[in-house]
């Protein structure tokens, strides 16, 4: 079990790599939205065919890999330090409650 100390330590060390997956996440969705409409206007044909052409470019393949990967480390991440918050809150209401004589 981590100490309320361990929590913060973790959230300040964490902070810039949490920034930079953030800012790749949400960086890699406009790139997506790019590829497949290079592979769109590149396409020949029905609208439907062009969409599905583009889809399956190795551009646009390449970036949902990406994408995926990217997501899951950032809501990883994400998902850790919102239970770092969560638990330096339970600490310091456990405490207050401690000091008003509640416990």
């Amino acid at each position: 079990m981590t100490t309320p100390d361990d929590d913060l330590k973790f959230l300040a060390e964490t902070d810039v790599e949490f920034g930079r997956l953030k800012g790749l996440y949400k960086a890699l969705e406009f790139r997506l939205k790019i590829a497949e409409a290079r592979g769109f206007v590149d396409a020949e044909g029905a609208q439907e065919l062009r969409k599905a052409i583009a889809r399956t470019s190795s551009d646009y393949c390449h970036l949902v890999q990406v994408f995926n990967e990217t997501s899951i480390e950032f809501h990883t991440l994400e998902a850790q330090r919102f239970t770092a918050v969560n638990k330096i809150e339970v600490w310091r209401s456990v405490n207050a409650s401690r000091n008003r004589g509640n416990i």
